[in-house]
């Protein structure tokens, strides 16, 4: 048997019991999760030990739009305590006075901005290309999705630094400190070297886009069976 983990948040209420969770674990051939970060939540809080597979992100492509008119964008929930809708909003203001520009795409509605709802992925990806800015400002992720995304349709994520995912996946030059001027500043400078970031965003997602795709994920869980089966 094969199952898999996606985090071990500390932050999530609903999460455990540790000890039933690790019970879980023990009774499955091979345990897997998401990401190397999710790896070490799930180790210090039930001492197992998952093998990282990845997620699949979903089948975006760059549409190299001339011109894109969202200056700041938000994907996914926003009111969890980790998600900090506070600071999208003060760094919002920080960056060009006005949270009313950011745009959220998700399943919860925002108190301020531009909120388009639940959409299909075809409308997502031409969101994300319309997207100057991504703001990922959440304090932990078991793997952060939308960034990957974002990087596949050059978008560029802003993100804080006291986010572990960002260094595991290489993103560490688009992150500030989590407050609104640090945050601010970093877009400022973005601006002031454009192309320079947007290069870097661009060889990230293509990266990306094998490294979380289905085909990679489902050949890393295969892998694993066949190496269960070999030293069964």
């Amino acid at each position: 048997k094969i199952g898999c983990l996606l985090d071990a948040s500390p932050l999530d209420p609903n999460w455990g019991p540790p000890e039933m969770v690790r019970n879980q674990l023990t009774q499955l051939d091979v345990a897997v999760t998401i990401s190397q970060t999710a790896q070490k939540q799930i180790l210090y809080r039930t001492g197992v030990k998952c093998e990282v597979v990845g997620y699949p992100i979903k089948n975006l492509t760059k549409l190299n739009y001339p011109v894109r008119g969202v200056r700041m964008l938000v994907v996914g929930r926003i009111f969890s305590e980790n998600k900090r809708l506070h600071l999208i909003k003060s760094t919002a203001e920080a960056y060009c006075g006005d949270a009313e520009q950011v745009l959220f795409v998700g399943p919860e509605k925002p108190p301020f901005g531009i909120y388009a709802g639940l959409v299909n992925e075809e409308m997502l990806n031409t969101i994300y290309n319309s997207s100057v800015y991504l703001l990922g400002l959440s304090s932990v992720e078991g793997l952060f999705l939308s960034p990957l995304e974002a990087c596949v349709t050059k978008t560029v994520p802003i993100l804080a630094s006291d986010n572990s995912c960002t260094a595991e996946l290489g993103l560490t030059d688009f992150c500030a400190n989590p407050h609104p001027v640090a945050l601010a500043n970093k877009m400022k400078e973005i601006d002031k070297n454009f192309d320079k970031y947007l290069k870097k965003v661009d060889v990230l997602g293509e990266k990306f886009k094998k490294q979380f795709s289905a085909q990679t994920v489902a050949q890393n869980i295969l892998d694993l069976y066949h190496q269960f089966v070999e030293n069964k």
